[in-house]
């Protein structure tokens, strides 16, 4: 709740101004910069009260959002026996990409031992 009462409040001071304020901030009568305003020379909006806001300063831009981060998923058990292991090792992964935000573009699951070292699948 602070961080937006924050965000609001600068908003508000450094970007937008009341038209009277901006008339004093630039040093012209407030019927100079009503004309000003009505002509597009400065750029604002009325409120439902009838105040005129003047844009100060450009809105900043939003912020791109971060490129999606892709994952592959590899899984190795050594032996035919321990394919339960297998799964849950491919979950477990999968789940952890779920939590990072990683998408995943491929999941590889493989069984072998590791006396030579081959990753098969993996390499493919």
């Amino acid at each position: 709740m602070a961080t937006y009462i924050f965000t609001y409040l600068w908003l508000y001071y450094n970007i937008a101004t009341k038209l009277s304020e901006h008339a004093r901030q630039v040093g012209v009568s407030y019927g100079t910069a009503w004309r000003w305003f009505k002509s597009g020379q400065v750029q604002g909006y009325q409120v439902e009260t009838g105040t005129t806001i003047i844009i100060t300063e450009p809105l900043p831009q939003a912020v791109a959002p971060a490129p999606i981060q892709k994952a592959a998923v590899y899984a190795r058990v050594s032996a035919a026996e321990n394919k339960d292991n297998l799964e849950s090792q491919a979950k477990r992964l999968l789940d952890y990409c779920g939590a990072k935000g990683y998408q995943v573009a491929a999941v590889v699951k493989e069984i072998g031992s590791d006396v030579n070292d081959i990753r098969l699948k993996l390499s493919s």
